[in-house]
């Protein structure tokens, strides 16, 4: 087995320092001796050798009483180290080749040129160059197989890092459309976080506007309340003219009885007809005033239409609120129908006759309660 195989070139020939070989190894016969071999890589048949028997180490000590005991060990660190100062050449002939060591001395300050060692080798013929031929071939097949076990393993690691390139490619085109995926997805949720927020400014500002509806209505309900107290009161007076109608009813049938104290009882019915006039009078104002309540109710009814519409849309949440403006929608558009039918009823009862003294007093109808018309009540604001 070879321990030392160095490629070198010479300093007499042209040829390239990858043709020529230098090697030492031990042989595998009986002897186990040290074998110097040079051949050229492309002509199998340049191939020297020397057995460093004991007989040629003699010998070589001989020639070179320069060189150190340990010969072996001095070829092998030359050959290792040659450069400008150390270096070979070699001299070829039908039987054989001499390599000599050169290197450079300096003596008294001068560069001194000397051959310091030279290797006699013998050409391999016969039997043994044709077991060269055998090992070469050998070696050269065992050198192709590893080369084309050395290709396959590059094929398939070829094959692998083309099938991994592919495979990273695909992962890349699937990051770069995760990565669009992504941004469309982080704009939509910056902009439904924008709306999101918009949305939350628009509820508060109906929430504050709920208040505001809440505050309007407790007035409103305020003000039912007070015109409910009105209602009442007026049905109060209103009961007690019907009774005094009654009474009237009753003194006009004992005019009629009594028809000699006729002009001093209808003196007294019309004094008692005025003041039923200057009530009528106030009443007529007062529902004048009520008149007006009324139409400002009817835009505020109008108002709260719109106010319920846009309530209904933009939360579930007033239901209530808008079950009790759907009451009073009701009983607003209810009062306004039968406002006339009141007006007319209440014109009708103002409408007071002239007693006549020769004519039998007429029986006057009782005045009717225009709140209490068709069971209508005052919207429940």
């Amino acid at each position: 087995m070879a321990y030392l195989d160095k490629p070198i070139k010479f300093k007499n020939l042209q040829a390239s320092s990858a043709d020529y070989h230098f090697r030492m190894y031990k042989t595998r016969d009986e002897d186990n001796m040290h074998m110097i071999e040079l051949c050229d890589e492309k002509d199998i048949e340049f191939i020297y050798r020397l057995r460093l028997t004991t007989k040629e180490l003699d010998k070589i000590y001989g020639e070179n009483e320069s060189i150190p005991t340990d010969l072996i060990g001095y070829i092998q660190k030359f050959v290792k180290e040659l450069s400008e100062e150390k270096w070979l050449t070699c001299e070829t002939n039908a039987e054989g080749c001499n390599i000599v060591f050169y290197r450079i001395y300096k003596d008294l300050g001068y560069q001194v040129i000397k051959p310091v060692l030279k290797l006699s080798l013998l050409s391999v013929k016969g039997e043994e160059l044709h077991q060269h031929f055998k090992y070469t071939a050998l070696k050269y097949m065992k050198r192709y197989d590893d080369k084309k076990r050395e290709s396959e393993e590059k094929k398939k690691k070829a094959e692998d890092y083309e099938k991994k390139i592919r495979q990273l490619e695909a992962e890349v085109k699937e990051k770069i459309k995760l990565k669009k995926n992504y941004e469309i997805l982080d704009f939509d949720f910056k902009r439904l976080k924008a709306d999101y927020k918009s949305r939350e400014e628009y509820i508060a500002e109906l929430l504050e506007d709920n208040e505001d509806l809440k505050r309007e209505f407790e007035l409103t309900k305020n003000e039912a309340d007070q015109l409910a107290e009105e209602r009442d009161k007026f049905k109060a007076e209103n009961e007690d003219l019907q009774n005094k109608n009654k009474k009237l009813r009753e003194e006009i049938q004992e005019l009629e009885d009594e028809n000699e104290s006729l002009d001093i009882e209808c003196k007294t019915m019309k004094k008692a007809i005025d003041e039923i006039a200057d009530k009528g009078r106030k009443y007529e104002t007062k529902i004048e005033e009520l008149m007006n309540q009324l139409d400002e109710y009817e835009k505020e009814l109008k108002k709260l239409l719109k106010q319920k519409k846009e309530i209904v849309k933009e939360s579930s949440l007033k239901d209530n609120l808008i079950s009790d403006l759907k009451i009073e929608i009701g009983t607003l558009k209810f009062t306004v129908e039968n406002q006339g039918k009141i007006i007319e009823e209440i014109n009708g009862n103002q409408k007071l006759a002239v007693p006549n003294k020769n004519a039998q007093p007429s029986i006057k109808q009782p005045r009717s309660n225009p709140w209490v018309l068709g069971n209508a009540s005052l919207p429940n604001r």
